[in-house]
């Protein structure tokens, strides 16, 4: 059995993809300062709210996102991108209804949503009105971003995805900052420059999608392509609703439980905590149309080779930067925000987030295993059984410590999905992996991370350094603990060679030509 690390899927691509998701979570998190100073803290406040609504939005995708990502990569691999096209031209129809009624309903709504969800002092309540019906325009012009985005990865075109999201993640948060400095210093004036980005957004995704997968053919709706499709969907409809009540019922109890200042704190930490998706986001849309490819072509050896390589490669990037973030959370907020009383409030609630993430994290490879095989009746059963758990559990801590009540929750539902979700993915699908993969793959990683970190937060601790200085600790620690478990797993190390070797190569080329 080759090793090759070509073979396993490991490439460039998945660096750039961290390039571009870190390029695009610096633009937003240095955004977020001038943000708290020329709106305010309860200005910020409707900003995450509207994240977290967008978020509640996709409650609507009934699992097409997902589902075009896979079918699209089944469709490459068994060369018939003809039946790609056909679902993408008629799946263009019902996102188009959707848009339409999501911009309806929010500015309907919007009355309801300021008088009776929010809890506002300073805002006036007309420019509340009206940022909520902006945030409907908003939402309507980025909901079918994700039905291109999705074609475009199923195609492992992640770079184009990429490129389009970096560029209009420094468009959106640059030009609103412009904005806000040189024309209106308004929440809705912020929204109205959201509006003018999404539409280009769209206009830019929908044409990349078109011109990567080619140009349609024949009929532009297939209803008879389009109700199969719809039928597939339905389990994993079930999937994402569930998915998103998990991930966003914090949000939303704290949002009506404590003031608008307060939940714009917890959004400040939430945005902290994002940053950990300069590791997440790019291994997911790696990892899972590379697993779909495996299955359909019937793989099994190279599919268990790909999860345990995947896993160590991933977790040894990802714990020590999750490990740093929680000891070191007080430390980055105060040197991002530049208010220290404002960073020691949202220091603890950032730090048990970055820990809940990180667990999240580690579900990452058995999560897209489920969906890859099509066994999308696991995820939804275990996300059913976490709901009836993490509601009450939730609505207690939010009830009794507020903004640090959520973070409590996010970091009980995490812990309590890698309890059944990796016991549950590797009884049905991986049966006799679950110890080598707990023992040799994950716990590794953890034990290096953990005792590397915490010793350099312990010495920094002592040595009674400033905040820079302690982050300059953490970081170095974070490194050292990373560059220990590539040498320490022999395949990783080969990976990390091969596309050390590789980059250097093409380098090398552009330079001489």
């Amino acid at each position: 059995m080759s090793s090759h690390p070509s073979r396993l899927g490991v490439n460039i691509g998945l660096f750039l993809g961290v390039s571009a998701t870190a390029w695009t979570a610096v633009v937003s998190i240095a955004c977020v300062p001038w943000f708290l100073n020329l709106l305010g803290i309860e200005s910020y406040g409707l900003i995450g709210f509207f994240a977290t609504l967008q978020v509640a939005i996709g409650l609507l995708d009934l699992g097409l996102g997902a589902t075009i990502n896979r079918e699209v990569a089944r469709s490459a691999v068994l060369d018939n991108l003809e039946s790609a096209r056909r679902l993408l031209s008629s799946l263009e129809f019902v996102y188009a209804a959707v848009a339409l009624l999501i911009l309806v309903g929010i500015t309907a709504a919007a009355p309801l949503i300021a008088d009776k969800w929010l809890r506002y002092s300073t805002l006036d309540r007309d420019d509340i009105h009206l940022a909520i019906q902006l945030m409907g325009v908003v939402a309507a012009l980025r909901w079918p971003i994700s039905l291109y985005l999705g074609t475009l990865v199923g195609l492992q075109r992640m770079q184009v995805s990429y490129r389009i999201t970096a560029t209009m993640a420094t468009i959106g948060n640059v030009g609103a900052v412009l904005v806000l400095l040189y024309i209106e210093r308004t929440i809705w004036a912020y929204f109205v420059w959201q509006a003018t980005a999404s539409l280009l957004y769209l206009l830019w995704g929908r044409r990349s999608a078109w011109r990567e997968l080619g140009e349609r053919t024949g009929t532009r709706f297939d209803s008879t392509l389009l109700r199969g499709v719809l039928v597939q969907s339905v389990m994993m409809s079930g999937v994402a609703v569930s998915g998103l009540i998990l991930t966003q019922l914090d949000k939303f109890m704290v949002s009506s439980s404590t003031t608008l200042s307060d939940f714009g704190r917890y959004s400040l930490a939430v945005i902290m905590t994002s940053g950990l998706s300069v590791i997440i986001i790019p291994t997911f849309n790696l990892i899972y149309p590379r697993l779909s490819t495996l299955v359909a072509t019937g793989d099994t050896v190279e599919q268990i080779r790909f999860y345990r390589l995947g896993t160590r490669l991933f977790l040894s990037c990802l714990f020590p930067v999750a490990l740093s973030a929680f000891f070191y959370a007080g430390d980055v907020l105060t040197l991002w925000t530049g208010d220290r009383a404002l960073a020691r409030d949202t220091a603890p609630i950032a730090g048990l987030l970055c820990l809940g993430v990180a667990l999240n994290g580690m579900m990452h490879f058995p999560y897209a295993m489920q969906l890859a095989t099509g066994r999308t009746r696991l995820p939804l059963l275990i996300n059913c059984a976490l709901i009836v758990i993490v509601i009450p559990l939730t609505f207690v801590l939010v009830r009794h410590y507020g903004a640090l009540g959520g973070a409590l929750a996010v970091l009980c539902l995490n812990a309590i999905y890698v309890v059944i979700g990796v016991t549950a993915t590797h009884i049905y699908l991986l049966p006799g992996l679950q110890k080598r993969w707990l023992l040799h793959d994950v716990a590794p990683t953890l034990i290096v991370a953990a005792a590397t970190v915490t010793g350099g937060n312990y010495l920094a601790s002592l040595a009674n350094l400033d905040h820079l200085a302690r982050l300059a600790v953490g970081t170095v620690c974070s490194v050292v603990a990373t560059t220990v478990l590539f040498f320490l797993y022999r395949d990783v190390r080969s990976v990390v060679k091969y596309v050390w070797s590789t980059s250097s190569m093409k380098f090398r080329r552009r330079g001489s030509s």
